[in-house]
């Protein structure tokens, strides 16, 4: 038995967009999350951040969804899988590994003052596709 899930939550480095040399195929689109995490440094006592930059991979209608709702600097929060490909490249066999996303949240508020004053987004807005919803 084994399990491939994923559940991140973090902000994205750019506006998701759709991969144009996929033209007449499925719609795919592409876009990169940064999620972030904090210690303490032992010997400085220090606060530092850790940053770790996600691939992501959205198919579909999903794909146009996120388009038109991922921006810069939103705050979401993702589920999918791990997925890795097999390309030839100059000849090269290479390999790309990135989250296929099946769902996101988008928190509302987290990049435009919507927030509760404490940096809370007041609400989130579900971006299921029609067949997608798990209910």
């Amino acid at each position: 038995m084994s399990v491939n899930r994923v559940i991140l939550i973090g902000r994205l480095g750019a506006d998701v967009a759709i991969d144009r040399t996929n033209v007449g195929a499925t719609p795919i689109a592409r876009g990169s999350l940064a999620c972030s995490e904090s210690y303490q440094d032992k010997k400085t006592r220090e606060w530092k951040e850790i940053v770790d930059w996600v691939q992501l991979r959205f198919y579909d209608r999903l794909a146009e969804k996120a388009v038109e709702k991922l921006k810069k600097g939103v705050e979401v929060y993702i589920e999918g899988k791990i997925k890795t490909w097999k390309f030839e490249r100059g000849g090269k066999t290479e390999y790309a590994t990135a989250v296929k996303v099946e769902k996101f949240l988008v928190f509302k508020g987290s990049n435009s003052g919507g927030s509760n004053g404490n940096g809370v987004p007041v609400s989130v807005e579900d971006d299921y596709g029609e067949d997608q919803s798990p209910f």
